[in-house]
């Protein structure tokens, strides 16, 4: 009966969801990254578990614990039930939120065995974690962590005495029961919205951890790339943030009134674009002393949208893709004797940059489109990437430290990135906010891509790189990536589970989906969202995302780019 119900505890683990009255949660399907919409106050999905049974086992104990964290009604109040009193004062849920896989089975083991004493232990093999900010952290592959459980039995039955802090979660029931909201901060300039996803469990007071967030700042990786307007400690007054009817009244303390209105204007707008991610809400007052902060044209910034039309290469000329057609940029000559790769074109389509040879970045500026400038040469290049703010990227592939950047007036600038010091770059990429950039190396053990944030200094000319956050990790190659608006990235890549290059969406925090796969697939690039993406493929095809599907374009071409 022991390996029975041993086997029913493992089982459990796999499938959390399988909780009473708990019916319809779906199993598979996307992460919603950046889009909250299946958040709703009042109309919540929570699961409903059941209490401990008088003369329930110690492993019957320990599976209904597994299964009970998923009500997270009442601050887990069900699952604490399982726990002895010590132990539900001490828990805390949702300091660690460990994510496994949906359908392994993580092996079991049995520790001290007693009359009054039990141990057991389980080891989950991990695909992320969450800590309690909400940050998202993805573990690398083949990742395990051990959770040990000890119990005592009471007059009351057997209880669960010692645990560690958090939940384990399987990614089905992650996805279920947690949620990626975008917390807004701005660029040094103030002109875009930087948004850095937290997750968090989607309950009614899913405002509070939002607000919160806001007002505690970006985290550590994006500290000084992206800039919060509210003065350092700035906290929730007494009366909290409340929601009725659709608005949510965030009422903050009144030390923002000492700050300029062109400042509480600017923090109106961190929690206005912030809390109106939760679908529930329908408006936003921001109050400060009785006061309401008016977030003006701030509330409403527009994320930077990227043409339509992306640049490739085709007979050695610089073309437009639009509508399964191309047509060549105007004025601009044959680049055969440049053996042209890698284009890239700047926003508002008025410069276009590419490599020469994989050593020289040469530019064209749309005003002298028959002249090509070499604006800068290596012993091999990263493929260029502009900023909104009109710079071009682009780094040595082996690299001592720093990447270039090169202003719109024609200033360098080697900005500092000590921690690329030895590594190999494959792919830079700047985000459209110019806030962030994508970036991949490589190494014998494989791919690290990181997202970094982007330091500038006066006059928006960026100083420093920071060593960003890790993510995808996951994948054992990518061969291309690009950014599909501000919380989303789209790669060509392959896992162990999916060992042929093929194309995958990927949260800036959360984790990875594949879609449907393109023979051949070599590079991406994605405009405004992970919809709008074209892939270039062997054989110089070009495959067009159509829904959930590929169409494959009549014209040929190579390294399609939007622009960023």
């Amino acid at each position: 009966m022991r390996s029975k119900r041993w086997r029913s505890l493992a089982a459990c683990v796999a499938a959390i969801a399988l909780v009473s009255g708990c019916a319809n949660i779906p199993t598979s399907g996307n992460v919603g990254v950046g889009d909250p919409g299946d958040t709703k106050e009042g109309s919540f999905l929570q699961s409903h578990a059941d209490g401990p049974r008088k003369g329930s086992s110690a492993v019957d104990i320990v599976q209904g614990f597994l299964k009970a964290a998923t009500d997270t009604s009442n601050n887990f109040e069900v699952a604490r039930e399982f726990l002895t009193s010590s132990a539900a004062k001490s828990w805390k849920p949702t300091s660690q939120v460990t994510i496994y896989p949906t359908g392994s089975l993580p092996p079991t083991s049995e520790g001290r065995q007693s009359p009054k004493k039990r141990s057991f232990s389980l080891n989950v093999p991990v695909m992320g974690t969450v800590d309690d900010d909400g940050v998202y952290d993805s573990a690398p592959s083949d990742t395990k962590s051990k959770i040990d459980f000890e119990l005592t039995k009471s007059p009351s039955g057997w209880r669960i005495s010692k645990l560690a802090n958090g939940i384990v979660l399987s990614r089905s029931n992650f996805e279920t029961f947690f949620h990626a909201f975008p917390i807004y901060f701005f660029d040094n300039s103030f002109d875009y919205l930087v948004p850095e996803l937290r997750w968090f469990i989607s309950r009614p007071g899913v405002v509070t951890n939002v607000v919160d967030a806001v007002l505690d700042g970006p985290s550590e990786w994006l500290h000084g790339a992206a800039i919060s307007a509210f003065p350092s400690g700035t906290k929730l007054a007494a009366s909290g943030a409340i929601t009725r009817n659709g608005t949510a009244t965030i009422n903050v303390d009144d030390s923002v009134l000492e700050s300029s209105h062109k400042l509480q204007s600017l923090m109106a707008a961190e929690l206005t674009n912030s809390v109106a991610q939760v679908q529930s809400v329908s408006s936003v007052r921001v109050v400060a002393g009785g006061r309401e902060l008016d977030a003006g044209d701030a509330a409403a910034q527009p994320e930077r949208q990227v043409d339509s039309k992306p640049v490739l290469l085709s007979n050695n000329q610089l073309q437009l893709f639009s509508s399964g057609r191309v047509q060549k940029v105007a004025g601009t000559p044959n680049l055969g004797k440049y053996s042209p790769s890698d284009p890239a074109e700047s926003f508002g389509l008025s410069r276009y940059a590419f490599l020469s040879k994989g050593k020289k970045l040469c530019q064209i500026n749309t005003s002298r489109p028959d002249k090509v400038a070499v604006v800068a040469q290596g012993h091999g290049l990263v493929a260029p990437s502009y900023d909104p703010h009109g710079w071009l990227w682009t780094a040595e592939k082996k690299n001592s430290g720093s990447v270039l950047a090169i202003g719109p007036r024609g200033q360098y600038v080697h900005v500092d990135a000590s921690w690329l010091d030895g590594k190999k770059i494959k792919k830079l990429e700047i985000s459209r906010d110019g806030a962030r950039a994508a970036i991949l190396t490589t190494s014998s053990s494989g791919p690290v891509l990181r997202v970094v944030g982007i330091i500038h200094g006066d006059g928006d000319e960026p100083q420093r790189l920071t060593s960003g956050l890790a993510i995808g990790n996951e994948f054992t190659k990518i061969s291309d990536l690009s950014w599909a608006g501000p919380t989303t990235l789209t790669l060509i890549g392959r896992t162990q589970d999916s060992p042929t290059p093929n194309p995958w969406t990927l949260g800036v925090s959360g984790p990875s989906n594949a879609l449907t796969s393109v023979p051949g697939a070599q590079t991406i690039s994605s405009a405004n969202d992970a919809l709008d993406t074209i892939v270039g493929a062997s054989g110089k095809s070009l495959y067009t995302r159509v829904g959930s599907t590929w169409s494959k374009a009549a014209v040929a071409g190579i390294h399609p780019n939007y622009a960023g």
